[in-house]
């Protein structure tokens, strides 16, 4: 595809699971003309630095953060200055890149197998500026969050009882688009 793409990753004590993330990162990344690896790093207690390292030898394509932030005993606020580090990253640098698609690195997709075809259908439709990837019961709302408001509904589900009306219609409300988009359409 003769576009251009950033793919971002938030890292913190993904080990395990790294080395198949960052493999699925270039497969997909493959597919265009250019790209670039971002990942957002926290000190971690495992060996997904020197994962991380090692794999940067080997692939100039990586872009490594450190996020120096302090960081939370709120993983969600770690998790949402990780990416906004990303989205800052992106807009300092951005040389016509025209998509980013964000992944978990943790244990979400490491075992499964990429579905290229439908990676290609889904972004040769180029009605789209990003991706988030889901699985069925899980769905990322961050991608509707956007700064300086980092924080959706979604994320004070467990937070905060007040909201969890609120956050039952939204997750309902989402999850029935998603259910109802076309062939071809996206949210």
């Amino acid at each position: 595809m003769n576009k251009n793409i950033y793919l971002c990753g938030c890292v913190k004590n993904c080990g395990p699971y790294l080395e198949k993330n960052l493999n699925h990162m270039v497969e997909i990344g493959k597919l265009f003309n250019e790209y670039k690896i971002i990942i957002s790093f926290d000190n971690s207690d495992d060996n997904s630095l020197n994962i991380i390292n090692n794999f940067k030898k080997h692939n100039n394509k990586l872009i490594l953060l450190h996020n120096n932030k302090k960081l939370s005993n709120n993983r969600v606020i770690n998790i949402c200055n990780a990416r906004n580090s990303i989205l800052n990253k992106i807009r300092e640098i951005n040389k016509n890149y025209e998509f980013f698609i964000m992944m978990d690195m943790d244990n979400r997709f490491h075992q499964k197998k990429l579905n290229i075809n439908l990676l290609i259908n889904v972004i040769s439709n180029n009605n789209w500026d990003s991706l988030s990837f889901h699985l069925p019961g899980y769905y990322d709302i961050w991608a509707l969050s956007y700064e300086p408001f980092i924080y959706s509904c979604w994320h004070y589900f467990h937070n905060h009882g007040q909201n969890q009306e609120y956050v039952k219609h939204v997750k309902k409300n989402i999850i029935n688009k998603l259910n109802n988009l076309k062939e071809n359409e996206l949210l």
